[in-house]
């Protein structure tokens, strides 16, 4: 017991916190990988897409690689200067298709799968590319948002599927086509919003 309390004791004793990365401007991983919080229309596409990629694993891998090579793809696109165009609109489009695609469970064949994988991509790969700065900077950003794009896919489609192999629960998958539909909605409104403001 007094061995437990010493340990208790180191780990409670304060002190100075060394959370500084050693790299300079890596920080700038760390805020990138917020940034597709920061955009509605590229969080409701990357969701839609996480659902879609549940629901038909095993056969949907090759779209989730699709999806992460074409964000890099994307990126360099931007860094090579086709910037300046705003995604928005494209992304609500996807969140549409995915989240009917979802919603409705039709199993689609793989070329059309990958397709959906790889717009994502690449509409996110662009989108991660940073207002002109620092070289170093901007790569250290835009790495970060693709890795938070990324992540937000494997996080939802992997906690999904692990409930599902876990438990079995027969209305899980129910439930994951009442989000997409959810998801198709929240889209569409958005939609609705992004329309009327070009106008």
């Amino acid at each position: 017991m007094r061995r437990w309390g010493i340990v208790l004791l180191a780990i409670c004793w304060p002190d100075a916190a060394f959370a500084h990365g050693s790299v300079p401007g890596l920080q700038g991983i760390y805020w990138g990988m917020l940034h597709p919080f920061t955009s509605a229309p590229q969080l409701l596409a990357l969701l839609a897409m996480s659902l879609v990629i549940q629901q038909r694993l095993p056969q949907s891998e090759d779209m989730f690689h699709g999806f992460w090579v074409s964000c890099l793809a994307g990126a360099g696109a931007a860094a090579l200067g086709l910037s300046g165009h705003n995604p928005d609109l494209a992304f609500t489009l996807l969140a549409i298709a995915g989240g009917i695609l979802a919603a409705s469970a039709i199993r689609l064949p793989f070329a059309a799968l990958l397709l959906l994988g790889v717009c994502c991509g690449l509409l996110s790969g662009y989108l991660a590319w940073p207002d002109p700065g620092a070289g170093g900077d901007m790569m250290f950003a835009a790495l970060g948002a693709i890795i938070g794009a990324v992540l937000i896919v494997i996080l939802v489609a992997g906690m999904i599927e692990a409930a599902w192999r876990a438990t079995n629960w027969l209305w899980l998958p129910v439930a994951v086509r009442i989000a997409a539909s959810w998801v198709t909605a929240i889209a569409v409104m958005l939609g609705a919003l992004l329309l009327r403001n070009m106008k």
